[in-house]
């Protein structure tokens, strides 16, 4: 299999060191690109400074190979007498240097990799491609509103139905344990193993109806700027309160569907489904999410934290935590959701629900929990009458891309709340409606494909412009880190100097995310004493790079430093413009371009600051 071309674009620069191949250059430089031994483009140059060139280039070749495929189409077009041609360098009549580069896809970006429910249907034998087997015995379903013992549920809407049970005896569980445990929500993989434990009900029997159980999941934070402790105590009987097998029957109604054979009115009123069991759960969830400035900032609080998250309801832990996140770049939210809790239990402690006061209501809660249904079993009707059918009609990779749907917009509403607040603008709005349609829908989308894909598009692309949102913050963050690099307003410099970064991780997946450049030039020629120059650039959006360039590389090209920035700040990094002072050395001319490498503001929704305002700002 052949290898994949490599496309590379941006801008080179050449400075050549007579005027006669300079102009030369300038004249033929057609001839040059005809002689070049890969396929692309280069634009005319563009006189920038004194006897220098840049040149915009899209070529098929890494970047690395840029300068080196150009060089020997300029060996061919012009070659040197009587010498072997020489790398560019000072030995030749012109030097070369790459301004900007970044690798272009030679296919559509990839698709970020699938994240699904891993059990969302369960697989029964003797499936075929155009029916679904219904899985006998469904244990460990979420608890909804309105569930009781013996109620029915169809698996393709997922709405409760009349009951198709006589009067029934119960068997109540007896034993309960409890549990506590502590877990670090810091990758992809975290968060969708706690999606598809806390919400994944099969078929399409619970939809996006959180139970109340899992209302925490709305409170989750996970990217590369955040994560989140989860800390739970939990008891729950060992067993469910099931309904007693023994004698059990169907009401007359139902009875006489079944012996008539007219299963389709049977499933019409009674579902496909019995709740024949309940367990009873009282759960006491303590929510961490962490927030930091920068990849370096949140990989040192983990690192302060340990491997394993700490046992937060312990003074020793609670003192990790506190430790570990005591930097002012970091931000601590803290959220408890306790169910099974009477309203009005006795004793409730005085001090408001926080951090410090964890603890107490963690002894408050012990003292007065009373378990309630959690989980549901469903049994299907088959296994009173075996008469009854237990097949749809259905593809069940239908029921799979419904599941991918529900998976997909609890992940939507995961990486809103992982968005800071000022970037979010208006989202909270769209994610909120477009939760609302798929709850809406919930119990026609299975027998309606156009509605499935059309919610799976909209769900799908605004979580990809959430995902890169995200992204295009976590990028912002990495410079305002960059801040520190700079030289200080007035620190006189007398070299090339760049600051800043234009490596996007995200770029194959986010193209409308582009960074541009521009640059002025300054030049002149030797006179009596110092002549100054003052760089003002605003290049119309966010700087994230720039360079001062001293054209000339003998080291006489005089020397520069910050002036005071726009908004009275000391930074060009993520300001919205650049002001240099430059100077050359006594009865010296000089040759400065000062470059810049911004981002358009309409693609940040939201404010850039730099370290020290994050810093007052998360105190």
């Amino acid at each position: 299999m052949p290898t994949p071309s490599t496309t590379s674009a941006g801008i080179f620069e050449l400075r050549f060191q007579t005027e006669q191949s300079f102009l030369q250059f300038g004249q033929q430089y057609a001839r040059c690109y005809a002689n070049l031994a890969v396929p692309g483009q280069l634009s005319a140059p563009a006189e920038t400074g004194q006897q220098t060139y840049s040149i915009d280039f899209s070529l098929d070749c890494g970047c690395d190979a840029v300068l080196t495929e150009f060089r020997q189409a300029y060996d061919l077009t012009f070659p040197a007498p009587d010498t072997a041609p020489a790398a560019p360098g000072p030995g030749r009549d012109w030097t070369g240097e790459l301004r900007l580069c970044r690798v272009v896809p030679a296919t559509p970006a990839a698709q970020r990799p699938v994240r699904d429910f891993t059990s969302r249907i369960p697989r029964a034998p003797f499936e075929s491609s155009s029916t679904t087997t219904l899985v006998a015995d469904l244990a460990g379903q979420p608890w909804l509103d309105g569930y009781a013992l013996g109620k029915g549920v169809n698996a393709v809407t997922g709405s409760l139905s009349a009951q198709a049970l006589a009067p029934f005896a119960t068997t109540p569980a007896t034993t309960t344990n409890s549990a506590t445990n502590y877990s670090n929500i810091n990758s992809t993989s975290a968060v969708d193993q706690l999606i598809d434990v806390s919400a994944s009900g099969s078929y399409n029997l619970d939809g996006v109806t959180i139970s109340a159980s899992a209302s925490y999941l709305s409170e989750i934070k996970q990217s590369e700027l955040d994560m989140t402790i989860l800390a739970t105590y939990q008891v729950e009987y060992t067993d469910y309160d099931t309904i007693t097998i023994a004698g059990l029957h169907f009401t007359p109604q139902a009875q006489q569907l079944i012996e008539q054979g007219n299963f389709t009115a049977f499933r019409n009123l009674y579902g496909d489904y019995y709740i024949a069991g309940t367990k009873r759960e009282a759960s006491f969830q303590a929510v961490y999410t962490i927030s930091a400035d920068s990849e370096q900032t949140l990989t040192q609080v983990q690192a302060a934290l340990g491997a394993s998250a700490p046992d937060m309801f312990t003074a020793q832990g609670e003192a990790t935590f506190k430790q570990a996140t005591s930097a002012s770049n970091v931000s601590v939210n803290f959220y408890l959701n306790m169910q099974g809790m009477p309203s009005n239990a006795p004793g409730r402690p005085t001090a408001p629900i926080g951090i410090d006061t964890v603890q107490e209501y963690l002894t408050w809660f012990q003292d007065n929990n009373v378990p309630e249904p959690a989980q549901a079993e469903l049994i299907h009707y088959s296994q009173i009458n075996p008469n009854i059918p237990n097949t749809l009609p259905i593809n069940p990779s239908v029921f799979s891309a419904v599941g991918s749907l529900y998976f997909n917009t609890y992940l939507l509403q995961i990486t809103l709340n992982s968005l800071p607040d000022s970037w979010q603008g208006s989202y909270p709005q769209q994610v909120n409606a477009l939760v609302k349609q798929v709850t809406a829908n919930q119990q026609t989308i299975v027998n309606d494909p156009a509605t499935l894909q059309s919610l799976t598009s909209q769900v799908n692309a605004l979580y990809n412009e959430l995902n890169n949102l995200n992204q295009r913050y976590i990028f912002i963050q990495s410079i305002a880190a960059l801040q520190a690099s700079e030289p200080s307003v007035g620190s006189r410099q007398s070299q090339t100097l760049t600051y800043g970064s234009i490596t996007y991780p995200n770029a194959a997946n986010d193209p409308d995310f582009v960074i541009q450049s521009t640059h002025q030039n300054y030049a002149e020629s030797g006179h009596v004493g110092h002549k100054e120059h003052d760089f003002n650039l605003a290049p119309g959006g966010v700087i994230v790079q720039w360079q001062l360039h001293q054209v000339w590389a003998d080291g006489t090209d005089g020397s520069w430093w910050k002036n005071s920035q726009r908004n009275n700040s000391n930074y060009i990094l993520l300001n919205t413009s650049a002001n240099v002072h430059c100077e050359s050395a006594y009865d010296r001319g000089f040759d400065n371009t000062l470059w810049v490498w911004y981002v358009d503001s309409a693609l940040l929704p939201g404010p850039v600051s730099n370290t020290t305002q994050m810093a007052a700002a998360t105190a």
